[in-house]
């Protein structure tokens, strides 16, 4: 990235689709997928975080996040999105081309249950920063990797095992690991510049909590179910402090305060 894939600039585009698309005719959108997958992904691009378990505090009320929010109402009020989005492997109108940028993880690209089977090429482009934040790029994760080796063993077959993986472990460099991974990403995009962008960004990352205070994302106070609905109707202020106490409630139980 050279710096300038920003708000700005990603409302430039999406305008500049929307005008080509909408000279092709019929139902066609510049930006597509669920409001909160944007949200989730722009609010630390804004300085901010959902849940911020290094001050123990509810952040998805705060101003970087509520910045974010107002900003994704007004692409969305300017018809910048699709109007009936899906998650994971998105819309038909997705599915069907007619859409021209969705939210997604790199193993949807090739599953034959996500967008291993679409008809047209895909590519890689990161959420864009806010116009002010000069921080470093970050992607939030919900858990962390957790590796499992399997049971039913001797007590020495384990200890053997464990040994033999953790030498594998320790066989590669960080080089070693980003020339694979390169290697794999080359067999998911057609395109080089599509490869890079993906490296520039795919090891900075965060850990942010939300999903791990037991509070279902889709039930009646889950955050990305009422985001979703906030962002559409411009009521994100509002709804947001509605269902702080909730979290506030659930993050102080997962603290052990």
């Amino acid at each position: 990235m050279a710096g300038n894939w920003n708000w700005t600039t990603f409302e430039a585009w999406a305008q500049s689709v929307k005008t080509a698309l909408t000279s092709l005719g019929g139902n066609k959108y510049a930006l597509g997928g669920m409001l909160s997958e944007y949200a989730e992904h722009m609010v630390p691009l804004n300085g901010g975080s959902l849940i911020n378990k290094n001050t123990g505090r509810v952040a998805f009320a705060q101003n970087p996040a509520l910045e974010t929010y107002a900003y994704l109402n007004s692409l969305y009020t300017k018809g910048l999105f699709e109007p009936t989005p899906q998650y994971d492997a998105g819309s038909p109108d997705w599915m069907s081309g007619n859409v021209a940028m969705y939210p997604g993880q790199l193993w949807f690209v090739t599953a034959d249950n996500r967008w291993g089977q679409l008809p047209f090429e895909l590519g890689f482009v990161p959420f864009p920063k806010s116009p002010t934040y000069t921080g470093d790029y970050a992607s939030p994760v919900s858990g962390v990797a957790v590796y499992h080796i399997a049971s039913g063993m001797t007590a020495a077959k384990e200890e053997l095992v464990f040994r033999v993986w953790n030498e594998l472990q320790l066989w590669k460099t960080d080089d070693g690991y980003r020339l694979e991974f390169e290697d794999t990403l080359i067999t998911k995009f057609d395109d080089e510049a599509y490869v890079e962008a993906y490296l520039e960004i795919y090891d900075k990352i965060y850990l942010d909590i939300i999903n791990a205070l037991g509070i279902s994302a889709y039930s009646e106070n889950g955050w990305r179910r009422n985001i979703n609905l906030a962002i559409r109707e411009g009521t994100a202020r509002t709804v947001m402090d509605q269902i702080k106490p909730i979290y506030e409630a659930a993050l102080e139980a997962y603290l052990g305060n």
